[in-house]
């Protein structure tokens, strides 16, 4: 269709205008945002009643089948469907939850150990799991007021009183 006729269809006419009538707009006024990043957005995961026991279940029968050794809470988040993030704001929502969670969380530390001790898991990296996935503290660690130091095996240290003169 020629330009100038005046049947012409725009494409504003189509999926409607993305501004109000631009002839008497303000020009100080600020552009409409497309997208509100501030507000969450997708599909809010549901919370059954029976996830804890689902949780419980899981850990418990888990049989490996070669490829992952041992029961992890991603390994469930998949099974459900959901994200992690959604579990952990079920951890802190729903008491019931919360609780099998922590079960979940000894179940797979004894697996953990016991994986360690039959000689089926590196040491090295049970101990880091244990470290820093369940509160676990290597026993060359001292621990004083938020303060971690590592004391080589043999080295003896003698904390002395500093503002006291002898």
């Amino acid at each position: 269709m020629p330009a100038n006729d005046s049947t012409a269809i725009s494409i504003d006419d189509i999926i409607g205008s993305t501004s109000s009538d631009s002839t008497t707009s303000d020009s100080t006024a600020a552009p409409k945002r497309k997208y509100n990043y501030k507000v969450k957005t997708g599909r809010p995961f549901e919370y059954k009643e029976c996830y804890p026991g689902k949780m419980l279940k899981f850990f418990r029968e888990f049989r490996s089948d070669g490829t992952r050794v041992y029961p992890t809470v991603e390994d469930f988040s998949e099974y459900l469907g959901v994200s992690r993030q959604a579990m952990n704001e079920w951890r802190s929502t729903f008491e019931h939850f919360g609780d099998a969670f922590k079960q979940c969380l000894s179940i797979q530390s004894s697996y953990l150990q016991h994986g360690a001790l039959s000689e089926r898991f590196h040491p090295g990296f049970t101990k880091f799991l244990m470290i820093n996935n369940h509160g676990m503290v290597s026993d060359n660690a001292v621990q004083q007021s938020n303060v971690n130091l590592s004391i080589p095996q043999g080295l003896n240290i003698r904390f002395i009183d500093s503002t006291r003169n002898t």
